[in-house]
């Protein structure tokens, strides 16, 4: 039940969740790469069978949470569009969760600040050693929405993902931590109807 559920997180330590990366940056010609997880293993996965050549995001950081499957852990994250100055492929820095992460805006905050210090670092070994030594606690805050946009985003995204279906995997992309504006997919969508929504959010949010 909700209530039992909500009354047993109150006694759920802080759980510590370590940075993971998977992507191209400008400076490395081959993929930068940071898994420790089942779950990254199969994030990783998907975009490798989902980005190709000419597969390319809008500019700008987006936000993710993405899950394999019905009993698989999230992936909570932010990803860009990038290259290693040969091939374009996108960059990303998630966290994995075992449990629904009902304090995802704080989580996506706390990513937010990691996202900009990892941009100030131009060669492998630099990002790596920083990004290694990064953690993040889930269930240290529970972060109330602070506008109708953000409490819109948290709730429809916790309906899509806590459906039980078999249309795995599920992914959840939105412009912003504050922003209303998102798109959600599942088996249904092709990679084709995933990025034609990918574009047309980028273009409400412009």
């Amino acid at each position: 039940m909700k209530i039992m559920s909500n009354f047993s997180d109150l006694f759920t330590p802080p759980k510590k969740l370590i940075i993971q990366v998977f992507g191209k940056k400008y400076f490395y010609n081959d993929y930068i790469s940071i898994i420790s997880t089942k779950d990254a293993l199969m994030w990783r996965e998907w975009l490798i069978k989902t980005f190709h050549k000419k597969d390319i995001i809008p500019d700008g950081k987006w936000f993710f949470l993405y899950q394999e499957s019905r009993y698989s852990s999230y992936v909570i994250g932010i990803i860009e569009n990038s290259s290693d100055g040969s091939r374009v492929f996108p960059f990303s820095l998630f966290i994995v969760c075992k449990r629904y992460p009902s304090d995802i805006i704080f989580l996506w905050d706390e990513l937010c600040n990691i996202w900009e210090e990892q941009k100030k670092f131009s060669s492998y070994d630099s990002i790596y050693n920083y990004l290694r030594t990064q953690t993040i606690f889930q269930g240290l805050k529970e972060n109330i929405p602070k506008s109708n946009a953000q409490l819109t985003n948290k709730e429809q995204m916790k309906s899509f993902f806590s459906k039980r279906t078999f249309l795995y995997p599920k992914l959840f992309v939105s412009k912003g931590i504050m922003s209303s504006n998102f798109f959600i997919a599942d088996k249904n969508f092709s990679k084709e109807d995933i990025f034609k929504m990918w574009k047309e959010l980028n273009h409400e949010h412009l």
